[in-house]
């Protein structure tokens, strides 16, 4: 998710209405039911420790 979230700025200025949690909502519902988390702020989510970390803890807690 760290990739596609640092790729926003390039995707959306090829395409004016990309959505990117419009395309990756499977995704990001499938990561809040893992990780027991919301999603994290938009600032934070081009950081893969971000994503990994919550899913983490969650499987070794």
């Amino acid at each position: 998710m760290a990739s596609i979230s640092s790729a926003k700025l390039l995707d959306t200025s090829v395409v004016a209405h990309f959505d990117l949690d419009e395309l990756c909502a499977a995704e990001l519902t499938s990561w809040m039911e893992v990780s027991g988390a919301e999603l994290p702020l938009a600032a934070l989510r081009v950081f893969e420790r971000t994503w990994d970390l919550p899913v983490v803890e969650k499987s070794f807690d």
